[in-house]
């Protein structure tokens, strides 16, 4: 009898966990973060400046079992102004990129699941730099990055993530004969999504 008591109880905590474990479908949300953009072609200006971002994410996972899924999504979002001191430009960004990420889960508990993800970004960049002596000037292109993080994922479909995109391109403007480039080598921060 204590055989099949413990039989009955696995099979039901086994069950009760692909009820309610987590389901493909769209997922909006907001980030928090802090970047570095690194300019080339500035007199004073080499280096990372460093600042604060904030944006939005939207697009839809794909859960291809317990421990596995995909997510296809939009980010759009904006850095305030980069900065390295007195005497440098400042720099303002704005991002769009497309990503795709491969999500891995590595844990669960009764209301939680813990995994990572790691995936491909092709973005849009748009730089404005001003001040120190420099003007004004819009390097501006494509990016392509690498997405790295963390995430917990609860059963009622809220989720927190810390992420991190590595820039690998730089964009480019060109004045008065001279060509700025910019790249964005990193970006760190925290989101919130919620899944539908």
């Amino acid at each position: 009898m204590k055989k099949v008591l413990t039989s009955v109880a696995l099979a039901s905590a086994l069950m009760t966990s692909a009820a309610v474990a987590e389901e493909s479908g769209a997922l909006l949300g907001f980030n928090v973060g802090y970047g570095a953009a690194n300019p080339t072609g500035y007199t004073l200006a080499s280096g990372n400046h460093t600042g604060f971002r904030y944006g939005l994410i939207g697009g839809y996972k794909e859960i291809l079992s317990s421990n596995m899924g995909m997510r296809y999504y939009a980010t759009l979002d904006f850095g305030t102004k980069y900065s390295k001191g007195d005497g440098n430009p400042d720099i303002k960004t704005i991002n769009f990129y497309l990503n795709g990420d491969a999500l891995f889960n590595f844990a669960l508990d009764n209301s939680m699941e813990y995994g990572a993800f790691v995936g491909l970004a092709l973005g849009y960049i748009n730089h404005t730099i001003s001040g120190g002596g420099v003007g004004e000037s819009k390097p501006d292109g494509f990016d392509l990055g690498i997405n790295l993080g963390l995430r917990a994922q609860s059963y009622a479909n809220h989720s927190l993530e810390i992420y991190s995109r590595f820039g690998l391109l730089n964009q480019e403007a060109t004045a008065a004969g001279f060509t700025y480039k910019v790249k964005q080598p990193y970006q760190v921060g925290v989101r919130y999504i919620y899944s539908f």
